[in-house]
């Protein structure tokens, strides 16, 4: 089994791509007990982008000790990603993700693991690419924009339900075009917390932390972005010598 910076790694993998479109700014902050929610959500809506991005992250991962590691990115739309995790150097984990497979190399365990995205759904059940893209950048997750809304203006949050995924959003004020913090409850899951931090990262491009149900965290620092890339390939190819697993087995 991978140590834990790689083991949590893969949530940063699948929770990491793309960036936000830069929402237009009104001259006079809205006030939050006028605003409306269709108005609201509106502005905190995700927008994927088309360029292809490349991105990278220094990540620390804390449980009782720190762990230290870099996360590379590739991203093109919502139907390709590729990604990549390195301790010290060595790269642990390799990803590409197409609309319907995924392929995973843990190089630890000189092991490949290949099948459908649905093979994921212990992990993120009925998430797709681009809800996890925007969570990463503060906005409203696409699978999420028919879920039953709720706007609390005194507490400045968004309370949803959608089946049995359940979701509170604080929204950051007075911009009301991203979130500041998220608590999602996903079927079979215990409750994730992520909680933005906008002044260290980028312009749309928050620091990030994920708080776990075991008290553990892991932080995300935004370090470059590029769009359309010169050299965009990552190749992924399985080494001679791996074993070639069903996807349905991999366990954090």
């Amino acid at each position: 089994m991978a140590p834990p910076a790689l083991r949590y790694s893969l949530v940063g993998l699948l929770l990491l791509t793309a960036c936000a479109r830069r929402a237009r700014v009104r001259t006079k902050p809205p006030n939050p007990a006028e605003i409306t929610l269709p108005y609201l959500l509106e502005r905190l809506r995700w927008q994927s982008p088309s360029a292809v991005l490349k991105l990278s992250y220094r990540a620390v991962y804390k449980n009782g000790r720190e762990q230290h590691f870099f996360l590379r990115l590739l991203v093109q739309g919502d139907s390709l990603l590729w990604a990549s995790a390195s301790v010290f150097g060595f790269e642990g984990l390799r990803l590409l993700w197409r609309r319907d497979s995924v392929f995973l190399l843990n190089r630890l365990e000189q092991a490949a693991y290949i099948g459908p995205v649905d093979s994921l759904r212990h992990f993120l059940p009925a998430l797709g690419v681009q809800d996890l893209v925007a969570l990463l950048f503060a906005k409203l997750p696409p699978r999420l924009e028919t879920a039953e809304w709720r706007w609390n203006a005194a507490r400045q949050a968004l309370w949803g339900r959608l089946a049995a995924y359940r979701a509170e959003g604080e929204v950051l004020w007075p911009q009301a075009t991203a979130f500041r913090r998220w608590t999602l409850n996903l079927p079979n899951q215990p409750p994730l917390n992520l909680l933005y931090d906008w002044d260290g990262g980028r312009p749309n491009l928050p620091a990030l932390r994920f708080e776990f149900a075991d008290e553990s965290a892991l932080i995300l620092y935004p370090q470059a972005l590029e769009l359309n890339p010169s050299n965009p390939a990552m190749p992924f190819q399985i080494p001679e010598g791996y074993t070639v697993r069903s996807l349905a087995q991999f366990r954090l």
